[in-house]
């Protein structure tokens, strides 16, 4: 039996929480959907009028209503939540790409503590896996994006089980 729709909307909430818990990328900076910025609103200003590699903008959402995995006969439904963190980096140096790793990796990390998904969540049960890659890093005259994708482009994603 497929995921019901509601038991997916509370998960992708869930994921949404915890993003908005991280240092770096609060409230303020984190999305649900598939609108992320406003027509007047420049992207590529906001992301690098960021203060530190410690920061980023994460957007996240749901792949499909569910899907069904028919590589392994046996396994079961399962449905994922897709997102992308984009971190601004001041400068074009090690140090500085590595801060914006490390805040990839914290969010990464939280998103798949079984504290996050817990009984008192109903049903919403534990990632499967969360993971992600590093999309793109453009840097422009010592400053610039790291793009991370969390299964947006096809890299990485954060998989649930049908509860």
């Amino acid at each position: 039996m497929a995921a019901g729709t509601l038991i997916q909307t509370k998960t992708l909430d869930k994921v949404l929480a915890v993003a908005k818990g991280i240092t770096g990328i609060g409230s303020s900076r984190a999305f649900q959907g598939y609108k992320r910025w406003t027509d007047a609103e420049n992207k590529a200003g906001l992301i690098k009028a960021l203060t530190a590699e410690t920061q980023g903008y994460f957007h996240c959402m749901l792949k499909s209503a569910g899907s069904v995995d028919d590589t392994v006969a046996d396994r079961p439904e399962t449905f994922d939540i897709i997102g992308e963190l984009q971190v601004g980096i001041a400068k074009d140096t090690s140090s500085d790409l590595n801060t914006a790793w490390e805040l990839a990796l914290s969010l990464s990390n939280a998103l798949a503590l079984n504290a996050n998904f817990n009984e008192a969540d109903r049903g919403l049960g534990i990632p499967q896996y969360c993971r992600f890659s590093l999309l793109n890093v453009d840097v422009v005259n010592k400053g610039g994006i790291m793009i991370f994708d969390f299964g947006m482009y096809g890299g990485g994603g954060i998989r649930f089980l049908d509860p």
